[in-house]
């Protein structure tokens, strides 16, 4: 609501000054002397009635001028302005360049129906460090620059792996790993009456290590000392170890710097991949896998690649560089990609973020 502007009151006040200032019509003449005060009866009616209606006519013409305000206090209603598009409030133009889209994001979370994120936009070889920016874009994927606010994300609701197959049979462990003795091997064992039913050796590049079991299958990951090769790996150890192809195996998503676990239902494994390339559904009963890819992933050597949350049935998820602020929207209950948004990129008749 908006009060009403400075002109109205103008207006109210100039037709106040105009109706205060209008010449008075006097009800009487000059008094006589002081010895003549008879007036006919006749002579005076006629003087009033002529005062009167020459009042009204002077109060008719004004009125086309000027809006009269009798004299006393007025109670007005309040003025309701609609909004209009004219009147409604805009935000500042927001585009991104390629050095905003290749900073590293700070913060992101959500307040109202708006997601927040700031990032320092800084390039890894350069000592010169920019402002630090934020901005912010709606449902619907309008963006807009921010001033310097802060947040934090909502806690994501992790959780751990089996530490056994699920109906409590089977334990496996898994001998060396290193780079530095070289050399892995796996062992199934079943756990009453204990006996160890697998035992092999399992090939890797520089790093591999047993995260845990989903319902009868392991998960397991590889990685290397440089660069962003992280691998989470799942397979049935009763079917095919040590793993030998792509039908023994399935993939899980990256998980270089930050990977995330979910459980979006009992009985249902969610795995977001480290870049946010991909959320892989895997059911732990069937070990049938779902995958729904974001079209999209941010660079781990990067800095944070992304900050993610879970806002109702929606796993939100807020990429960094080298695709800073876009944003990627997975029903964890439909498995599948709602929404997908990213900002304009700048054109010389729109102003960069400072």
């Amino acid at each position: 609501m908006r009060a009403a502007g400075p002109g109205a009151g103008a207006g109210a006040r100039a037709g106040a000054g105009l109706a205060r200032g209008q010449p008075r019509t006097a009800f009487g003449g000059p008094r006589a002397h002081e010895t003549t005060r008879f007036v006919s009866v006749f002579g005076a009616s006629t003087l009033i009635v002529f005062g009167v209606l020459t009042l009204g006519a002077c109060h008719e013409a004004n009125a086309t001028r000027s809006a009269v305000v009798p004299i006393g206090t007025v109670h007005a209603p309040p003025l309701h302005v609609l909004p209009t598009p004219a009147s409604q409030p805009t935000q500042p133009p927001f585009c991104a360049d390629e050095a905003f889209r290749a900073a590293r994001v700070l913060e992101a979370w959500p307040e109202g129906d708006r997601i927040l994120f700031c990032a320092e936009t800084k390039a890894e070889e350069s000592d010169v460090a920019f402002p630090r920016v934020c901005a912010s874009v709606d449902k619907a994927g309008r963006y807009s620059l921010e001033g310097d606010v802060h947040g934090t994300a909502p806690p994501l609701p992790m959780v751990p792996l089996r530490n056994e197959s699920a109906d409590g049979k089977l334990t496996f462990r898994l001998e060396g790993g290193l780079r530095e003795p070289k050399g892995a091997k796996g062992v199934l064992e079943q756990k009453g009456p204990r006996r160890v039913l697998k035992r092999a050796r399992i090939d890797y590049d520089e790093h591999i290590a047993f995260d845990g079991w989903i319902g009868q299958a392991i998960v397991y990951r590889t990685w290397v000392d440089e660069g962003p090769g992280c691998t989470l790996t799942m397979i049935d150890p009763r079917k095919g170890w040590p793993p030998g192809g792509d039908d023994d195996s399935v993939g899980l998503g990256g998980c270089y710097g930050t990977s995330y676990t979910l459980m979006p239902r009992a009985g249902e494994y969610a795995f977001v991949d480290s870049g946010g390339s991909s959320i892989t559904f895997v059911n732990e009963k069937s070990l049938a896998v779902t995958t729904v890819e974001t079209e999209r992933q941010a660079g781990p050597e990067m800095g944070t690649t992304l900050v993610a949350w879970v806002e109702g049935h929606d796993l939100v998820l807020v990429y960094g560089a080298p695709i800073l602020g876009d944003v990627a929207r997975v029903s964890l209950t439909e498995r599948k990609l709602t929404a997908a948004f990213a900002p304009n990129a700048c054109e010389a008749n729109v102003k960069k973020p400072k």
